[in-house]
């Protein structure tokens, strides 16, 4: 039950401060959840590849030679129907699995969204080479 001040309106009550968000940093997960896990980087440029390489390892990952057989096989989105996929047994992923087994701290299945694994198209799209798209995560522009 609240009381209001004569006069002014107010409630007596002070209101209940807001909950603190808590940080991806300080959530409690399993920082080594790549652990006893190999993957294998493919299509990417030699400073991305190295960041892909960095937070892999941070946890607990392993990197192998390319032509090994691995795990998990990092690709680019577009990377299609490329050879390697029918070459390996690993699975073929990308970096935006990588991104999301990362804020959630563990390993996802890559079944539950589509851009996890690469799209099975081949590139570029015949039917689009007319067509300008352009996105912006900026509001108002």
């Amino acid at each position: 039950m609240t009381s209001s001040k004569e006069g002014d309106g107010r409630s007596s009550q002070k209101r209940p401060a807001a909950p603190t968000p808590v940080s991806p940093r300080k959530r409690r997960r399993d920082d080594q959840f790549f652990a006893s896990h190999t993957f294998t980087i493919f299509g990417f440029a030699q400073s991305q590849r190295s960041e892909i390489t960095k937070v892999i390892e941070e946890n607990g990952g392993t990197i192998l030679d390319q032509n090994s057989d691995a795990d998990f096989h990092v690709v680019t989105l577009s990377f299609g129907t490329n050879t390697k996929e029918s070459n390996s047994t690993g699975i073929l992923v990308t970096v935006c699995w990588i991104e999301s087994c990362i804020v959630e701290g563990r390993i996802l299945p890559v079944e539950t969204v589509p851009t996890y694994t690469p799209l099975r198209i081949k590139f570029p799209i015949p039917e689009f080479q007319n067509f300008v798209i352009s996105t912006t995560g900026i509001p108002g522009r």
